[in-house]
Protein backbone atom coordinates (compact mmCIF):
# COMPACT_ATOMS: atom_id res chain seq x y z
CA UNK A 1 0.00 0.00 0.00
CA UNK A 2 1.50 3.91 -1.09
CA UNK A 3 4.39 2.19 -2.95
CA UNK A 4 2.47 4.30 -6.30
CA UNK A 5 2.90 7.45 -4.04
CA UNK A 6 6.10 6.84 -3.06
CA UNK A 7 7.69 6.29 -6.11
CA UNK A 8 6.14 9.19 -7.49
CA UNK A 9 7.50 11.62 -3.90
CA UNK A 10 11.15 10.08 -5.28
CA UNK A 11 10.64 11.31 -8.45
CA UNK A 12 9.52 14.78 -7.44
CA UNK A 13 13.12 14.44 -5.21
CA UNK A 14 15.00 13.67 -8.24
CA UNK A 15 14.20 16.85 -9.78
CA UNK A 16 14.52 18.88 -6.95
CA UNK A 17 11.32 19.02 -5.16
CA UNK A 18 11.38 19.53 -1.59
CA UNK A 19 9.57 17.04 -0.58
CA UNK A 20 7.49 16.02 3.02
CA UNK A 21 6.19 12.59 3.96
CA UNK A 22 3.88 12.33 7.04
CA UNK A 23 5.47 11.45 10.47
CA UNK A 24 4.11 7.54 11.46
CA UNK A 25 2.70 9.23 15.12
CA UNK A 26 0.28 11.36 13.59
CA UNK A 27 -0.90 8.93 10.39
CA UNK A 28 -3.53 7.05 10.87
CA UNK A 29 -2.60 4.02 8.07
CA UNK A 30 1.39 4.70 7.68
CA UNK A 31 1.62 3.21 4.14
CA UNK A 32 2.35 5.90 1.84
CA UNK A 33 4.27 7.51 4.49
CA UNK A 34 6.72 4.96 4.83
CA UNK A 35 7.28 4.10 1.68
CA UNK A 36 8.39 6.99 0.99
CA UNK A 37 11.16 7.10 3.96
CA UNK A 38 12.01 3.65 3.04
CA UNK A 39 12.74 4.85 -0.89
CA UNK A 40 14.68 8.54 1.01
CA UNK A 41 11.79 10.15 -1.20
CA UNK A 42 11.08 12.78 1.44
CA UNK A 43 13.55 15.89 2.27
CA UNK A 44 11.20 15.98 5.63
CA UNK A 45 8.79 14.06 8.15
CA UNK A 46 6.23 15.88 9.72
CA UNK A 47 3.08 15.74 11.75
CA UNK A 48 0.21 17.78 9.37
CA UNK A 49 -0.02 20.64 11.58
CA UNK A 50 4.28 21.53 11.29
CA UNK A 51 3.77 20.83 7.06
CA UNK A 52 1.62 23.32 7.27
CA UNK A 53 4.05 25.94 8.67
CA UNK A 54 7.09 24.39 7.01
CA UNK A 55 5.30 25.37 3.69
CA UNK A 56 4.76 28.62 4.54
CA UNK A 57 8.43 29.23 5.60
CA UNK A 58 9.92 27.35 2.51
CA UNK A 59 8.09 29.32 0.20
CA UNK A 60 6.32 32.39 1.46
CA UNK A 61 9.35 34.64 0.01
CA UNK A 62 8.96 32.80 -3.78
CA UNK A 63 5.62 33.63 -4.25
Amino acid sequence: MGQDGAIGLSLLRSRGWHTIAQDEKSSVIYGMPKAAVQLNAAVEVLPPEAIADRLVQKFMFKI
